[in-house]
């Protein structure tokens, strides 16, 4: 999400860099996070947030114009909700493939 403050002397800071924030941003954190292993081109991930704005689990939004337009995403409620029940499949998923290829010693 692409935030904007005022600190004490009014100037606006911009905080586009974090995860829901420029998709630059999301495509860094999402390769940070996963160790090099899972990479994206940014024009990859636009059709990805088209779909999940269509199902009004994220909002997009175009920023004023402070250099270049730029159109930030963030969760809605809906949304957050998903993501819940998605990532305790995904565990559950994930824990499960882990079990199957664990090697055991007897």
């Amino acid at each position: 999400m692409r935030a904007r403050r005022q600190d004490g002397d009014g100037a606006e800071q911009d905080c586009a860099q974090r995860a829901w924030g420029v998709v630059d941003g999301l495509r860094k954190l999402i390769t940070e996070r996963s160790e090099g292993v899972l990479r994206f081109h940014v024009a990859s991930l636009y059709p990805l947030l088209y779909h999940l704005e269509r199902r009004g689990w994220v909002k997009g939004e175009w920023e004023p114009p402070a250099g270049r337009r730029r159109r930030c995403y963030r969760l809605t409620p809906t949304g957050v909700k998903i993501l819940a029940g998605q990532r305790s499949r995904w565990r559950a998923f994930s824990g499960a493939v882990n079990r199957i290829v664990e090697v055991r010693h007897a």
